[in-house]
């Protein structure tokens, strides 16, 4: 009697056992779909992340050149509304002026400079010593200077977070017969840059905000820097380069960003 019982006992332990390790399996076999899922719809949702994120860096990048293109559309703007542009060109040799006429019938390319790396927002040309030249600035920090009869780059500045505008100083050529090109940046800073040394020769600060746009005119002796155009403080200011302090002499306040500007002397009789 006692073997039976000890036999049916077992045999009920065993079924116990059996249960329990089917319950186990169902178990173990649910937690390994339960995890097929959720690897699923994580590679499902990391997959429409990555989808989203590379929707918005390319409208980003549209948006940047967008406004790449519009800042550069203004530059060009102010360029063309200069009516008195030969003020600024003083010790410029009036036989080396291009024939547009001449170019725009043509309707060829004629030269290509290639070393930027980032988009070119200005450009400004001048003839030093018989010799033509072309300034660059771009979004890559540089300021590049080009010798245009031999297609060659032959100096570059380094200096600004990025250049926005780029001028050759008639100042510093009329004055002391120096090749200098003044240059403008959204780092707040105006600074000025010897071709011939590869060196900064000034530097120009009192802008809260991005310089847009410089200019430099030149009344007889009385030589001003005149700059403007800052994006969020709508303030201008005209700076003597007739000192060594380089005074701020003037500041004109606006009420919205200024974009361009043109500098005119009328005499009363």
């Amino acid at each position: 009697d006692n073997s039976n019982k000890l036999i049916l006992e077992i045999e009920t332990l065993k079924k116990e056992l059996n249960y329990k390790l089917e319950n186990l399996r169902k178990e173990i076999f649910t937690y390994h779909s339960d995890i097929e899922t959720i690897k699923k719809d994580f590679s499902h949702k990391k997959e429409q992340l990555m989808t989203t994120i590379k929707s918005l860096e390319e409208k980003n990048f549209k948006l940047k050149c967008s406004w790449q293109r519009l800042v550069a559309k203004l530059s060009n703007q102010e360029k063309v509304k200069k009516k008195e542009k030969h003020q600024n060109n003083i010790g410029i040799s009036s036989s080396s002026n291009i024939n547009f006429d001449q170019f725009y019938s043509s309707s060829k390319l004629l030269k290509t400079f290639n070393g930027h790396t980032g988009h070119v927002l200005s450009i400004d040309y001048s003839t030093f010593d018989d010799n033509q030249f072309l300034c660059s600035g771009s979004f890559d920090k540089t300021i590049r200077v080009w010798d245009i009869d031999t297609n060659k780059q032959i100096q570059s500045f380094n200096g600004h977070s990025s250049v926005h505008y780029v001028k050759f100083s008639p100042y510093h050529y009329h004055k002391y017969h120096q090749n200098v090109i003044c240059s403008s940046s959204f780092d707040k800073i105006i600074r000025f840059w010897d071709i011939k040394h590869n060196r900064q020769l000034q530097v120009f600060n009192g802008h809260s905000d991005s310089v847009y746009v410089v200019d430099i005119y030149v009344l007889d002796l009385v030589i001003i820097l005149f700059v403007y155009g800052i994006l969020k403080h709508q303030n201008h200011y005209m700076f003597s380069m007739g000192t060594q302090a380089m005074s701020n002499v003037l500041i004109f306040h606006h009420y919205k960003e200024i974009s361009t500007i043109v500098i005119k002397v009328i005499i009363l009789v």
